[in-house]
């Protein structure tokens, strides 16, 4: 094998190591390392001699190490034989790899217009993670959380604004290096970097200065197993073992606490007419200072009596023993939670009967909690996420647009068994707290249950697979960020308009050259 062609394979093996082993250390400085070489060695692959190919292999490779856990959670959640379940698995691996040529189709045109060679990396990733499906929509700035003062400009752009610097430096240094000179265009893309560091800094030190109103909140994790939660003889059970750890909470402290359950854990089948439902008729327990969020299952008694339309709720119990209507997941999860394209063709539900077959809910709520402790009343405008709704930026930046205070994901992530996929579901959703500038609190089942502030750093976190709680002061915050309150998705939409513009006007004028 000649250099050239052993120097593309040796990239394409390097940058699809690098990227899959960073999502096995979540959160943490090596995974952050890793996911800066990965994108030297993609832009790297982009400029060999075989660069479609050089990616996808890097891709195929990186997806497979990530997401080793998904065969063993196809099972569990979908319902699947081995056999099938490592087919699916095979059939996501080469999918989404398709991204991975994108991209370097893309760079390479863009390339090939001088005045953004160096640019043009970072817009073909960011186009490219638009341009195809992601089931799992992880990105490459997420690899960068545990840099705190790096990610902090997330609420100026969002996530798009992380990656696009990552491969803008790292491109310009590759190009330099060769040529063995310092551009401007590296001149810049490195005081970019030092601007986003200074602003990191900054925001740092207005975070360790702030004074707002607090709440007191648990978050508890009774670690039931999947196995258990699936016993319909344990259904009760299951709900009392939190029962016990709100009640040990609340023997604890006289404070007023908003108590916070994880998804699904009342499993008996409730109307979702239940708002304002006095504690005798569902939680006649519950002491006079705790006011609870939790995870049910919910049915339309006013749709088709054989067959309701069922959901998968929130629930909100105020202090005095009333709440609104709950709050339904909105994104439901495939294969377990609905089967695609059931509806038109039901032929294609019995291929996986198990799957829950649940209705998506319509609108975004924000349960408005009057708290009060020693005669002091206040309102604590709480946003519910389900599931993985806490991985896309867009539900959480309406729920602050709606003026919560505070974000909470409630989820059962015990489908992915003792695998990296709940640290990589949390490390993705902690970027909701700083492009919002909002405490995400997470209560989970099995974990992983924590805190994580507006900085994007975890304050708390119970160990997975543990049973206990955490009991802090969450601040309540009102301020709107760039993020929230303009930008949003704009800069993804920038990048895609002006790269689809670019390669439409090369391509309409090589026609007109012909």
């Amino acid at each position: 094998m000649s250099n050239a062609a052993s120097g593309w394979v040796v990239s394409s093996v390097a940058g699809g190591l690098a990227l899959g082993i960073a999502w096995l250390f979540p959160a943490t400085a090596i995974g952050a390392v890793l996911g800066w070489l990965a994108v030297a060695a993609l832009v790297y692959n982009v400029y060999t001699t075989r660069p479609l190919l050089s990616n996808y292999l890097s891709g195929c490779i990186a997806i497979a190490i990530a997401f080793y856990w998904l065969p063993a959670t196809i099972q569990d959640f979908g319902g699947f034989a081995l056999i099938p379940a490592y087919t699916v698995h095979a059939l996501f691996i080469t999918g989404t790899a398709i991204q991975f040529i994108i991209f370097a189709w893309i760079a390479n045109k863009l390339s090939l217009v001088s005045r953004i060679h160096s640019i043009a990396p970072a817009m073909a990733w960011i186009a490219s993670e638009w341009l195809w499906i992601r089931i799992f929509p992880w990105e490459h700035a997420h690899s960068q959380i545990a840099f705190t003062f790096l990610i902090q400009i997330t609420d100026i752009g969002g996530t798009a604004l992380v990656t696009f610097l990552l491969f803008w430096l790292i491109t310009a240094a590759l190009t330099d290096s060769r040529k063995k000179t310092f551009s401007i265009s590296s001149g810049l893309a490195v005081t970019a970097c030092l601007i986003a560091l200074v602003y990191g800094q900054y925001k740092v030190q207005w975070y360790k200065k702030l004074d707002a109103p607090v709440q007191k909140i648990a978050l508890l994790q009774a670690n039931i197993s999947i196995e258990e939660k699936h016993n319909i003889q344990l259904f009760e059970e299951n709900s009392d073992r939190y029962q016990e750890l709100t009640l040990e909470i609340a023997a604890e402290t006289s404070d007023s606490i908003l108590a916070i359950w994880p998804e699904s854990v009342i499993q008996q089948w409730i109307p979702n007419t239940i708002g304002f439902a006095r504690r005798s008729d569902l939680l006649n327990w519950l002491p006079d200072n705790i006011a609870l969020l939790a995870g049910v299952l919910t049915y339309d008694p006013t749709s088709n009596p054989t067959d309701p339309d069922r959901f998968n709720s929130a629930l909100a119990v105020y202090q005095n023993g009333t709440g609104p209507l709950p709050y339904h997941k909105r994104i439901l999860m495939p294969f377990g939670e609905y089967m695609p394209f059931s509806e038109t063709f039901p032929w294609i539900q019995d291929l996986n009967p198990l799957a829950a077959g649940f209705t998506p809910g319509s609108e975004q709520t924000v349960f408005s909690f009057p708290m009060q402790h020693n005669s002091i009343e206040k309102i604590v405008r709480v946003a519910p996420l389900i599931c993985y709704e806490d991985v896309l930026p867009s539900l959480s930046r309406e729920a602050v647009q709606m003026k919560a205070h505070l974000l909470v994901n409630l989820t059962n992530d015990a489908w992915f068994g003792k695998s990296h996929a709940s640290r990589q579901h949390h490390q993705i959703a902690a970027f909701r707290a700083v492009e919002n500038s909002r405490f995400l609190l997470r209560g989970t089942n099995t974990g992983l249950t924590s805190i994580v502030d507006p900085l994007g750093q975890t304050t708390a976190q119970l160990p997975v697979y543990s049973e206990g709680n955490i009991i802090a002061d969450v601040l309540l915050l009102e301020n709107n960020t760039l993020f929230t309150r303009y930008v949003g998705n704009l800069p993804r939409y920038l990048i895609l308009f002006i790269t689809l513009s670019i390669l439409l006007f090369r391509r309409t004028g090589k026609r007109e050259n012909v």
